[in-house]
């Protein structure tokens, strides 16, 4: 038997941030979220962009849906959307202490894991 990869952080809220910045920026850019894996997750993302719906899950929103399920683009945020007009382009020290201090600095630690992950297999 194969055992599922489950993701422990799943990002779904960051798709709706960063819809939600394209469209504070006039972007032409629109957010396609990938890999869903349940039918909370897609409606958790009412509102988005667009979606691609795997076909066991379209199955599954064809039945009766029990509890209350909310999109994300209808409560209050969880991650901040920067001011329209922030740019890091040419301010690498401020980007680098941003992303640091990111989600309590998970993504920092996600790349110092990865790197040694790297040297281990070297």
């Amino acid at each position: 038997m194969v055992e599922r990869l489950v993701d422990q952080q799943k990002l779904v809220f960051l798709c709706v941030a960063i819809q939600k910045y394209y469209k504070s920026v006039n972007a032409s850019t629109q957010v396609l979220p990938a890999r869903l894996t349940s039918i909370e997750e897609i409606f958790s993302l009412a509102g988005v962009d667009h979606l691609t719906i795997a076909p066991h899950l379209l199955v599954q929103l064809n039945q009766p849906v029990s509890g209350e399920l909310v999109s994300l683009f209808d409560v209050a945020p969880t991650e901040p959307v920067p001011e329209p007009g922030v740019s890091y382009l040419h301010d690498r020290g401020a980007y680098q202490i941003i992303f640091a201090r990111d989600r309590g600095g998970a993504s920092k630690i996600k790349l110092t894991e990865d790197k040694l992950e790297q040297i281990m297999k070297a």
